[in-house]
């Protein structure tokens, strides 16, 4: 074989070898990242919605640890980096997938930083706020929503069946097409609500903002 030629394929084949190395690099750090989103995913998914305080402590805790899973492999990418970097001497992929790796560790830690100030901004400033109007809706007759706007927000949470019936005696409203929660739980997108009707009594309402998690909720008159 011609030495030209087969320098280019013994180029071509340390090329795919470098490539493969370092797309491992990365994966093992997306892979780290993807497990501490995974944390706080499973968190939620397995809450109780109407567990109040517990519940958001229990955010709190699982974004803690994400953190921490975020923090180790921080320190590992760090050395490994330290003692992997060549410079202007290293490849194309060893530039790239480093690059990647940072950003994908640093959007992930950026992400539960911020989830962990918002819930404990939350586990310290319960809000309590009367909204003029509210909406009643519920899916598979078993689970049952109060919607309201708050700060500019459509917020919809999960409410214990009684207090479903107890603010169904408020007076429904005449008009509902103004109303932004009730158009978007009407919304062909939002599927699956239904019997949803539109309340124009105050209603005081104790809930926790960022976590979207009810403590406590009542007739104006009745305190809340």
């Amino acid at each position: 074989m011609d030495p030209s030629i087969k320098n280019q394929f013994e180029k071509m084949r340390e090329d795919r070898m470098e490539s493969r190395k370092w797309t491992a690099f990365f994966a093992v750090f997306a892979l780290v990242c993807m497990l501490a989103m995974a944390v706080t995913s499973y968190s939620q998914k397995n809450s109780d919605l109407l567990g109040g305080r517990k519940t958001v402590e229990q955010y709190l805790h699982s974004n803690f640890t994400a953190m921490v899973i975020i923090l180790g492999i921080f320190i590992v990418f760090v050395i490994a980096v330290f003692k992997t970097w060549k410079g202007i001497k290293g490849s194309i992929y060893q530039f790239m997938m480093t690059i990647f790796a940072a950003f994908i560790i640093i959007w992930t830690g950026s992400a539960k930083f911020l989830a962990i100030h918002n819930i404990t901004d939350d586990l310290n400033n319960v809000r309590k706020i009367t909204a003029a109007e509210y909406v009643l809706c519920q899916t598979g007759g078993d689970t049952f929503y109060l919607g309201f706007e708050d700060k500019g927000e459509c917020i919809l949470l999960v409410i214990p069946e009684e207090k479903y019936i107890e603010l169904k005696l408020g007076t429904v409203s005449d008009v509902h097409t103004d109303n932004d929660v009730y158009r978007l739980v009407e919304d062909s997108e939002y599927g699956g609500y239904r019997d949803a009707e539109l309340y124009c009594t105050p209603v005081t309402i104790r809930y926790y903002f960022n976590s979207a998690i009810y403590e406590e909720c009542g007739f104006e008159n009745k305190g809340g």
